[in-house]
């Protein structure tokens, strides 16, 4: 499987590279996702957390595909 975490953080760059800027509700999100990061970020820097891992874990053998600038999961 490819780098989950690599994949996610190319994705969220392009949107807001290329959303942020020119859209209000864009803006909206960034701007909460940026709240949320300040509220959290020193906990998810205790505790890391492998997207790999939890993808293997949960879905193993998981087929990926790109939903929107998300990417979903899904076996039988």
């Amino acid at each position: 499987m490819s780098d989950n975490k690599q994949r996610y953080s190319d994705s969220s760059r392009n949107y807001i590279d290329n959303n942020v800027p020119s859209s209000t509700v864009d803006r909206r999100r960034y701007d909460s996702s940026k709240d949320r990061e300040a509220k959290w970020n020193e906990n998810w820097k205790k505790q890391p957390v492998d997207l790999n891992e939890i993808v293997n874990r949960f879905t193993p053998g998981a087929q990926e595909r790109r939903k929107g600038v998300k990417y979903v999961f899904e076996n039988a």
